[in-house]
Order: C-alpha cells, then structure tokens, then sequence
C-alpha cells in the first residue's frame, strides 16, 4: 500500500508519476485539519487542465478521519476556494499562481503544485520528483495564515519550510 506515510516514500516513475503524486496528496491530506470542512465530506479539486487524466477518482470516497474524501473540477478559481478545502493548481494556471495563492491564504483552503517555485510564492504544498520518490516544500506561513494545520512529522519530511 502506497501510504504508509509518513514512514515510507512514494516512488515515482515517469508513467506513473501523477498516480504517485496523487497517493502522496492523499497521504498529506490524512495528516491535515481543514477548518473549513463540513457535512462529512473534504472536497479536493483540480483547477486547470487536469495532469491526473481522471486518476484522483480512485481516492473518491476515502476517508480522511471522519469525513469521505470527494474530487472536483471546478471551472474558475472563485468556483474552486468557494466548494473545495484543498486545490490542486496545474502547471495550465502557473501565471497566475501567486493570486491563487493568495486566494487560498484568504478562503481557508489548502494549496498544492507541482509548478516550480509555487511554496515560495504561497503554495503550500509543493511537489516535485527527486531521485524517482515525490519530494516537496512547504509554506507553512501560508498554512498558518488559512488556519490549515500540518502534522509536525510530515512536515519534518519537507525538503524546504518557508
């Protein structure tokens, strides 16, 4: 089982690189508390052109402490910070990764790219392959400005904190 996080790394190929990180992206969510989660569901959603290819549904359903995890596809960023508590942000929104940054800080909402440089502008998750296994960075002023928490140990595994 991919997730026995955070003790073991995810390994990821070039084909499966986005089956990875979307295991990884569960795994990080497990170890989160979303203030703005409600009715028994965390709703996670992909804003842009979807590098998934559909493969997030596979965690549709999941639970994330006592609420079942749902997927998204929201058509703008207001649609995405009103409906979701975490955003994936695709490389299609990389010019406007900063204000969607922001935008998440503001709403609430846990933000995740894998657009270089993205936790320095305010993601504050942001993963990229190192060595064929997921790394990432972490905002956590970005976090702490949503009141988004992230367990210390998974933090400890960040390759950078801003």
């Amino acid at each position: 089982m991919i997730g026995a996080f955070p003790l073991c790394p995810v390994t990821a190929q070039v084909p499966n690189e986005y089956a990875a990180k979307a295991a990884f992206l569960y795994n990080v969510m497990l170890f989160s508390a979303f203030p703005g989660a409600g009715n028994g569901t965390i709703r996670l959603c992909v804003l842009g052109r979807d590098p998934f290819s559909g493969g997030l549904n596979m965690l549709e359903g999941k639970e994330i402490g006592s609420s079942k995890l749902t997927i998204g596809y929201p058509r703008s960023s207001t649609e995405a910070f009103k409906q979701c508590q975490a955003v994936f942000v695709a490389l299609s929104e990389a010019d406007n990764i900063l204000a969607i940054a922001n935008l998440g800080k503001e709403a609430g909402v846990m933000t995740i790219s894998d657009v270089e440089g993205s936790a320095r502008k305010g993601v504050m998750v942001e993963l990229y392959i190192e060595n064929n296994k997921i790394a990432f960075e972490f905002n956590n002023d970005s976090a702490h400005s949503a009141k988004i928490s992230l367990s210390s140990k998974v933090i400890r595994l960040a390759k950078s904190v801003y």
